[in-house]
């Protein structure tokens, strides 16, 4: 009994600091604001101020154009928290505790959605160890509980997937948060990490995994899109396209304009196979979905030659 008390209690803990995250991400964004750049560490195209308070020694980490980038708060009790931001919203939070050196790792979808929609993904590590499994919030602290068991559709891809469901792909994580104004949100991820967040659409074959992405984007591109030439669909509107690749191998993400799919066909030597994306309601709820999964899967695994996986030179 009092072993399942002690679990309580930092299943409560795991809570408190999830939703307490973005708020404290957001204060400090403005005290960032605030601050002169006077005394300011520089590491080529990194700029980072540095103060002390009553908790510790906090750092503020942003780029050349004044972009924050990460806040770093050093206890002195020993805890520890660090807030990623990109495009000037909070993307990642993580909280540690100086005593059980557990920690809680959240994950923030871009935007605020309502709703039964995912706001944030939630994992717990207790003393170093591995992460939790995820654990679903929407943005009023609600937790959302993925469907335990999936019943397919009689068609390929017609149902939708509930928020919080998602699939494993390769060494990836595709995971479905809602929907916005009829576009879904989903993110893939790999070790904890975002590496893309949108409608996604994804074929692959091993080392490159290719991706379509649509996204509502309400400040300003990245510089990874502007410089490969991603524009909004719209002046007026929110809405972009693109594609990207992603190796494999060390997870760096190329992205490529909606109109150059023939250079991507030729720069990485891609055939008939990449004529077909699949659609992760199709991979989860398609009458295909578990032939699709695999055969998906299959291909983004490292060729081998008598059960030794091959060195990529």
């Amino acid at each position: 009994m009092r072993c399942l008390y002690l679990i309580c209690c930092c299943f409560c803990c795991a809570c408190a600091l999830a939703e307490s995250n973005r708020k404290e991400a957001a204060s400090y964004q403005r005290q960032f604001s605030e601050l002169p750049r006077a005394n300011v560490l520089t590491n080529w195209d990194e700029r980072v101020i540095s103060l002390e308070d009553e908790r510790g020694r906090l750092t503020f980490t942003y780029d050349a154009k004044g972009s924050l980038s990460y806040v770093r708060l050093f206890k002195k009790d020993g805890g520890f928290e660090c807030y990623e931001y990109r495009g000037g919203k909070v993307h990642s939070g993580l909280t540690t505790d100086p005593k059980t050196k557990d920690s809680v790792l959240t994950l923030f979808s871009e935007r605020e959605m309502s709703g039964n929609n995912v706001d944030r993904v939630v994992m717990h590590r207790q003393a170093g160890g591995p992460f939790s499994e995820e654990r679903y919030f929407t943005s009023d602290g609600t937790e959302i509980h993925p469907p335990k068991t999936v019943k397919h559709s009689i068609l390929n891809i017609e149902c939708v997937a509930s928020p919080g469901m998602s699939v494993e792909i390769g060494p990836y994580k595709w995971t479905t948060l809602g929907a916005e104004a009829g576009l879904p949100v989903q993110i893939l991820t790999r070790n904890e990490k975002v590496l893309i967040e949108g409608a996604l659409k994804l074929t692959g074959k091993y080392p490159w995994l290719w991706g379509e992405c649509t996204a509502r984007i309400a400040n300003e591109l990245s510089p990874e899109l502007k410089k490969a030439g991603v524009r909004r669909v719209h002046p007026l509107k929110n809405d972009v396209d693109y594609y990207f690749v992603i190796d494999v191998r060390n997870d760096n993400i190329y992205y490529f304009a909606k109109d150059q799919k023939q250079s991507i066909v030729e720069k990485f030597g891609f055939k008939n196979e990449f004529d077909k994306f699949y659609y992760l309601d199709g991979l989860l709820l398609g009458r295909k979905a578990k032939e699709d999964r695999k055969k998906l899967s299959s291909a983004l695994k490292p060729p081998t030659e008598e059960g030794c996986v091959l060195l990529q030179k």
